[in-house]
Parts: C-alpha cells; structure tokens; sequence
C-alpha cells in the first residue's frame, strides 16, 4: 500500500497493526507505510508463523497483556457489533465443520423499511381523511372506528421511529468513539506533512470511508478480526462444548472477556 493511502485504523496506541506490518516488510517499498485500508484486517489471518499461528497472535498479545487499559476501553466500544453477530457451526458437502457468520441486523436494511412504512402510513393518514370528508353521518362506523385506530397505529409507528433514531445513535458512536481512536495511530509525520491539525470525528471518519462500509459489514469485520473462526473449529473437544459453543454459538451476549480468551 501507499504511504498517502490510509493512515492505521482502530488501535488506541500508535500503530500496533502498522508497525507490524512496516517492520515485516522492512527493506521493501512497502515498509514506510503511513497506514492501510480498514479492509486490510481481514488479511491479517494469512499472516502465519512456523507453527501455524497468524499474526493475531501476536498483536493481541501486546493489545491484551500490555494495554490494559486501553484494550477494555476497546472491547468496550465495540461489543455493540459482537453482540449483533450471529455464529453457528454447520458442515460443509465433505463434512468438515464450518463457521458461519452473519450480522443479526443491517441498520441500513431497517432504516429504509421504517422510512418506507412511515411514508406508507402518511399517505393513507391523508387518504383517510380525505375519504372521512365526503361522509355526513356522523355515526357512520367508518368514521367512529378508523381515526381511532389510525390514532394508536401512529403511536405504534412513532415508538419504531424512534427505536430507529436511537439504533442510528448507537451506530455513529460506536463509530465515532472507534474514530476517535484513529488519532492515536496517525504517524507524528503524517500529522506533520499531511494534516495540520487532528480533524474532527466526523472529518476523521469520512477520510478514513467508515461511513460507506454498511454496519453489517463492519460487525462481521470486526468479529472476524476479534473472535477467528479457526480457534473455534480447531479446539478440542472439550473446549469446543464446554467453553466455545457456549460463549460464542448460543446467540448469548458475548462479554468483554471472552474474545480476548479466544485471540490468546
């Protein structure tokens, strides 16, 4: 990647990930890197030692046991993407197992049905009325019933909304507080050269494209990075029922202890 491209992403101390990367590609034009795509996580997985581990291994061992502080903050901010994951082991045609992964809820998707159906119900509002107009009997059963139950259907739909609105507040913090990290990682020469000053997190998050990547994009991104499908489906029998299954495969609030159990 391009130095100018993007600076290191999501790490509350100066480019764990990126100084990684910089020192495993030291001596190539690829070992100055200024930062990497968001993207660029899901790749760490290939990134392997002689015994098998993947690079992971080793980040999350300086993340976990040397950062206390800052890794509880971390799985704090995130947990709103684990606990929109859904993770079930399934076989595949040969029968070896299979992690599959999906996010519960893609905001988006909800977002345009409650839009679409609160545009829905503004349109009929103004065809009932119009419809209640033409009837001079004021004890007609339309006109006694209808208004009544359009009356408590609003009620119902301006909860939704709302419900959405707040779903949508909790998605840009979990953004943004994960944004605000970013200004921990930016290289002092990228500040220097190429950013004057620290930008807001709303600036922040539009230079780094947060915001285009779909919420359950970013969830599985991130269950990807934080709970690996491989030390799931690798662990012994044992682990696997007692511990794994339990914590991760049962649809259960993931705590924040329990992918830092799974990275070590």
């Amino acid at each position: 990647m391009n130095s100018h491209e993007f600076p290191a992403f999501f790490w509350p101390r100066p480019g764990i990930i990126l100084a990684v990367g910089n020192f495993l590609n030291g001596g190539t034009n690829r070992g100055q890197a200024d930062g990497f795509d968001i993207e660029s996580l899901a790749k760490l997985e290939g990134i392997k030692d002689a015994t098998g581990k993947d690079i992971r291994h080793f980040i999350f061992d300086l993340f976990l046991n040397r950062m206390n502080e800052q890794s509880s903050q971390f799985m704090e901010e995130i947990m709103p993407c684990m606990v929109n994951m859904n993770r079930r082991i399934s076989k595949d045609s040969d029968g070896v197992e299979k992690l599959d992964k999906s996010a519960k809820i893609a905001f988006e998707d909800f977002d345009l049905c409650v839009t679409a159906l609160h545009s829905d119900f503004v349109a009929k509002h103004e065809m009932m009325q119009m419809i209640l107009s033409y009837f001079e009997d004021p004890a007609d059963p339309f006109k006694m019933q209808m208004p009544k139950i359009y009356s408590e259907a609003k009620e119902k739909l301006d909860e939704l909304l709302s419900l959405k609105d707040t779903a949508k507040e909790i998605l840009q913090s979990v953004k943004s507080q994960l944004g605000g990290c970013l200004t921990w990682l930016i290289p002092i020469r990228v500040l220097q050269t190429e950013v004057p000053r620290i930008p807001e997190q709303g600036q922040l998050l539009k230079w780094f494209k947060i915001q285009a990547m779909k919420s359950n994009e970013f969830c599985v991104l991130w269950d990807n990075l934080l709970i690996p499908a491989n030390l799931i489906l690798n662990a012994d029998m044992k682990m696997k029922k007692e511990f794994m299954l339990p914590a991760f495969c049962q649809n259960k609030a993931v705590s924040s202890a329990s992918p830092a159990s799974v990275a070590m």
